[in-house]
Parts: structure tokens; C-alpha cells; sequence
């Protein structure tokens, strides 16, 4: 498969679009038994630990150090080698259906 030029021009275009309608995380950090995101649109979005899954059981230096995904849609706790969605924890989801349930 071959992808012009044109192609990824018009998909950069979506993407452009797409990030600046949704915040992102633009900073990230844990902070007193909380992990903070500092969002595009200068919002602060706060959670605990326990409340999200593969961090559930994390002791704080497993937290100290977080990555943020180039488009910042996403966090890497490497220590952990956990992920989490931006977007998902924006809209309340903490973790997949299945663990919802069972985290009430």
C-alpha cells in the first residue's frame, strides 16, 4: 500500500482538528496520593491511583514518574508498564468494562 503525500497532509489535518477540540494532557505528575493532569485547555483533572486500573495496587516511586504520549492522548507509568487513555478518564472510564464492575 502506498501512501501519498496528499494522504498524510489531510490526515495531519484531522488530527490537528481533532486535538484541538479534545484537551489533552500537556503535564503530568503524582502529588500527595494524587495523579494530576494539567490539561491543553488549562484545566486540572485530578484522580487517585486506586481508582484506575493497573495502578490500583501502585506504591507512590511506582508513580513518580509519568510519560505522556506525543499527542497527548495517552500516560505511560513505566514502572508499572501501565497505560491509561486521556480522553477515557475525561469521560469517567478508569479502567475496561470488566473492571468497572468490579471497582465501583
Amino acid at each position: 500500500m502506498v501512501i501519498t503525500e496528499q494522504q498524510v497532509r489531510a490526515a495531519e489535518a484531522r488530527m490537528k482538528e481533532r486535538v484541538s477540540r479534545t484537551p489533552v494532557a500537556r503535564e503530568a505528575y503524582f502529588d500527595q496520593g494524587t495523579i494530576v493532569l494539567i490539561l491543553s485547555d488549562g484545566k486540572r483533572f485530578t484522580f487517585r491511583p486506586e481508582q484506575a486500573q493497573g495502578l490500583e495496587d501502585a506504591r507512590p516511586d511506582d508513580l513518580r514518574q509519568i510519560e505522556i504520549s506525543p499527542l497527548g492522548d495517552g500516560l505511560h507509568f513505566p514502572a508499572l508498564d501501565a497505560d491509561l487513555s486521556v480522553p477515557a478518564l475525561l469521560q469517567g472510564v478508569f479502567g475496561s468494562a470488566a473492571w468497572m464492575r468490579s471497582h465501583p
